[in-house]
């Protein structure tokens, strides 16, 4: 399925659901994986609106489950390298439309 039924299965379950019960928090889990992996999804191919979607739905992840299982674990581990990619992508956007400036 493409992203945008996962995002709306999301939207249906937030009708009835707690945005941090657990289906809806593993429907984003899903989702946030797909963002950046599937073909027409791919970190170059993604809108910013799109990246800043994926980073949406990582930090409401950490968010959650930082005070389910706080600490060091390794889904947070796989979380940060989920962020790592759209924040990359943000930065060198900025940098390339001067937005901010390289350090000298």
């Amino acid at each position: 399925a493409s992203p945008l039924s996962w995002e709306a299965l999301l939207d249906e379950f937030h009708e009835t659901l707690h945005p941090n019960h657990f289906i809806c928090m593993k429907t984003s889990r899903i989702l946030l994986q797909i963002y950046g992996a599937r073909e027409g999804f791919t970190l170059q191919d993604m809108t910013s609106e799109q990246l800043d979607r994926k980073l949406q739905l990582c930090q409401h992840y950490m968010d959650v489950f930082n005070i389910l299982e706080p600490g060091y674990r390794q889904w947070k581990g796989r979380l940060y390298e989920e962020m790592l990619g759209p924040m990359t992508l943000r930065l060198q956007h900025k940098i390339a439309t001067d937005q901010i400036g390289k350090l000298e």
